[in-house]
């Protein structure tokens, strides 16, 4: 009898072998014959990741075309990766100049134009109109829109702030699956979507957001997603907080989320609706020329402490990083914090944390008085980190030495204070105003050679 051929195989061998290749091998082998064209296309499109910026574009539109034609394909999307983060812009020194233009691209594909057309006509969307001026005119966010109605297995979605630039149809779609009660639009739900990281701009420091818009509108909308477990979003919130719908969602199987740029009261009219989280990572933001009810220049920790609250408890997992940025103003601003004690002492299932020195014992040792750093932390916690990250702040007056009497205290006392706790780990920036010199290294890890505790230290590179 004749060997067998890799042809000769049941499909479902074939399946199975195909599982087994790469992304690039799964490209290739489309191009053999049809029937393994037709074996691989399914996992080739199963996985979609593309990179949008200023020297290169996705084949977003010859994409969509095949959907649109095949929607047996379409089925097969789980996972869509677009990144892009450089805002289109140019820099100028360490800081971005903003680019006023919509992020768009040229279209050379009129037959699969009008395709697109077509299908969003069908649709009946009463956004119609202006979702097909914005296909005509190249702008991304109307492709990326008609690709997630396209898309209904989704499972994870990842946008970088260069395909949301000018994200209202991203939204109008968002609100049409999960708000539309009356159900006249024939669109899938994203009842399998469980991850979406949407950034709409960049959250470093010096780094301007985008500030003709608030964002609030389309991105509360992804809490009302059926079955979201982790989340991951940038925040604009305009001057009241609202809900986009009549009743507040209740993401019962969300369990990790990271937000960026908002304050404290917004921050719990959040996580009053979070019932389950467990990880929580908060990117609080200041930037003098955003000042507004909830932008301002103190951190109000008894407001902090009340919308943890919420969650105290679920959460594990707890990591705050506080952060300003210039604006129009050369100089950083300040941001001050009301007094921290005891912020956390209430989150009972909490285990891990990471912190800026101010949030357990004040810009100053003088702020502690005659507390512990560990005061401001619930007994049971077991994995500690300390970082610096509000120090370039006047009000700032920790030393080395302070930093290193403080911990020896706690960790003499540990059994006492926090009975369970396994690893400490400090993060200090190394920059022209100062570093832990190496004797002082060498202290600290005395310190826990003493206390028999095991202590990281990492000097980070400061990164402006």
């Amino acid at each position: 009898m004749a060997p067998k051929t890799l042809l000769s195989c049941p499909e479902e061998i074939l399946r199975i072998i195909a599982e087994k290749l790469d992304f690039a091998d799964h490209r290739k082998v489309c191009f053999v014959n049809k029937r393994l064209q037709a074996v691989v296309q399914p996992l080739l499109c199963s996985h979609i990741q593309w990179e949008y910026n200023k020297s290169q574009s996705p084949p977003i539109a010859q994409f969509l075309r095949t959907l649109i034609r095949r929607p047996d394909l379409a089925q097969c999307i789980k996972t869509i990766i677009l990144e892009g983060d450089d805002g289109f812009g140019q820099r100028r020194g360490m800081y971005r100049v903003e680019n006023d233009k919509k992020s768009q691209f040229t279209i050379d594909d009129n037959v699969a134009l009008e395709e697109m057309v077509e299908w969003i006509e069908k649709l009946g969307s009463p956004y119609s109109k202006q979702w097909i001026h914005e296909l005509r005119t190249g702008t991304m966010d109307a492709f990326v829109a008609l690709l997630l109605c396209l898309a209904p297995g989704l499972r994870t979605l990842y946008l970088g702030s260069n395909y949301t630039q000018n994200s209202s149809l991203i939204g109008a779609v968002l609100h049409l699956a999960l708000l539309d009660t009356s159900k006249a639009i024939n669109l899938h739900s994203f009842e399998h979507l469980e991850e979406v990281t949407m950034l709409y701009h960049a959250t470093e420091i010096n780094t301007p957001s985008h500030t003709d818009t608030a964002n609030a509108h389309d991105t509360l909308c992804l809490f009302y997603l059926p079955s979201i477990k982790k989340l991951s979003v940038s925040l604009d919130v305009p001057r009241s907080f609202t809900w986009p719908s009549d009743s507040p969602p209740s993401p019962t199987s969300l369990t990790s989320l990271k937000l960026y740029k908002i304050r404290e009261e917004p921050l719990g009219h959040i996580l009053s609706v979070t019932k389950s989280l467990r990880d929580l990572e908060w990117n609080c933001f200041y930037r003098e020329d955003l000042e507004d009810k909830y932008i301002t220049s103190t951190l109000d920790v008894g407001k902090i402490s009340k919308a943890l609250s919420h969650v105290g408890g679920t959460l594990i997992d707890l990591k705050i990083f506080a952060s300003v940025a210039n604006g129009v103003n050369p100089e950083p601003p300040k941001l001050g914090l009301t007094k921290p004690f005891g912020v956390f002492q209430h989150l009972h299932k909490l285990e891990k944390i990471q912190v800026s020195l101010p949030f357990l014992g004040g810009f100053s040792p003088l702020d502690l008085g005659e507390g512990h750093l560990e005061g401001a932390l619930p007994r049971n916690i077991q994995w500690v980190t300390i970082t610096d990250d509000l120090r370039y702040q006047d009000e700032w007056e920790w030393e080395d030495t302070d930093i290193l009497e403080h911990l020896g205290r706690w960790l003499h006392q540990r059994t006492e204070t926090t009975p369970f706790l396994r690893g400490l780990h400090l993060i200090i920036t190394e920059n022209d105003f100062g570093y832990w010199e190496p004797e002082m290294i060498r202290a600290l890890k005395s310190l826990g050679s003493r206390e028999k505790f095991h202590i990281k230290f990492t000097n980070r590179a400061d990164q402006p």
